[in-house]
Order: C-alpha cells, then sequence, then structure tokens
C-alpha cells in the first residue's frame, strides 16, 4: 500500500496547475496502481504475478537505467514477493485441510507402522 500511496502522491503533485487531461490521466494512472496493489493484498499469487509483469513491462518500457532501477524494480520485487506470500499461504492451507480431514486420520489408523508413536513409553 506504501508502494502505491507514494505513487499516487507523486502523480497528483505532478498534475497539479495541468489541464483537466493531466488529470484524467493522473486518476487512470492512480486507479491502475491501486487496482493493483489492492489485487496484490487479496489474491495474493494472481496479484503478485500480475504486478511482476507489469514491473517487467515497465523494464523494457524507460531507456534510462535508473529510471529501470526505480520505477520498475519496486514493482518486480514486491509482485515476487506476494507470489511467494500466496504460496506460502496455499501450502499452509492444504497442511490444515489435510490434517482435519478425516481420510488422512484413519489411514495413520489402520496402519500403525506409518502412525506416531503416542509417546516415550509406546512400543
Amino acid at each position: 500500500m506504501t508502494w502505491a500511496l507514494t505513487w499516487s502522491a507523486f502523480v497528483i503533485a505532478s498534475v497539479v496547475g495541468e489541464p483537466w487531461r493531466g488529470w484524467v490521466i493522473g486518476a487512470a494512472f492512480c486507479l491502475g496502481v491501486w487496482s493493483l496493489a489492492i489485487g496484490a493484498w487479496r489474491k495474493p499469487r494472481v496479484g503478485g504475478l500480475v504486478m511482476a509483469g507489469v514491473g517487467v513491462w515497465a523494464w523494457t518500457f524507460f531507456h534510462s537505467r535508473a529510471a529501470m532501477v526505480g520505477l520498475s524494480m519496486p514493482a518486480i520485487l514486491l509482485g515476487l514477493g506476494f507470489l511467494w506470500l500466496g504460496a506460502v499461504e496455499a501450502r499452509r492451507r492444504r497442511r490444515e485441510s489435510r490434517a482435519a480431514h478425516p481420510a488422512a486420520q484413519e489411514s495413520s489408523a489402520q496402519n500403525p507402522e506409518v502412525a506416531p508413536a503416542a509417546g516415550p513409553d509406546a512400543e
């Protein structure tokens, strides 16, 4: 959200004093940036992939090395971070689902050699 807020502040400061077309373009840009940020926050895997893709597109669009690093890399790194966060969260949910699933508990009860020991005295 800080990334989107920073971009919004920059765009608003840039369009002050511009004719109405500048405000329309600035509002569309802010809407896009906030859509990326909220999308990545709500759906980390999909939003992170889209954010990283937009960052890679911006990397190819800019011709200045400073612009590439300063403007594209935050989107790429945040996108990859959200992608990783979504993968970790999905893995955690799968583990919880498997642990709560009755078939998983039944299979460990049917195979005592696979089931964990009950304590230090269990043989």
